[in-house]
């Protein structure tokens, strides 16, 4: 799976928070790999922001470096996140500001099925 230009310095982030954490342990790409279950040429691209990380293998990446997830993804008040996020077109505007709103980690108030 490649990575989407728009989403490049995403995957680049987390790449390089996953091969600090590793190095940090003192491990080689190849002892991570075996701990994931995962070849090393594909932890070598996902430490390069090279290919997408599916969102169960990043809650296992992040299980196995004894991390919380959130130790892996930019912070919201990065610059990873814009306003052109690749999101389903059929969606409302309302719906759209939901979810980048919901990326970004900002709150957002539940409403009451009256106010719908």
């Amino acid at each position: 799976m490649s990575v989407d230009a728009r989403w490049a310095p995403f995957y680049k982030h987390v790449g390089t928070c996953i091969s600090r954490l590793r190095k940090q342990r003192k491990w080689t790409q190849e002892t991570l790999a075996r701990h994931l279950d995962l070849s090393r040429a594909s932890l070598a691209n996902i430490e390069v922001g090279r290919q997408n990380v599916l969102l169960h293998h990043l809650y296992h990446i992040a299980g196995t470096l004894q991390v919380d997830m959130a130790d892996l993804l930019p912070s919201k008040q990065s610059n990873h996140f814009n306003d052109d996020l690749p999101l389903p077109e059929d969606l409302s505007l309302s719906q759209r500001a939901q979810i980048v709103s919901l990326i970004r980690g900002d709150l957002i108030p539940a409403k009451d099925e009256s106010q719908r």
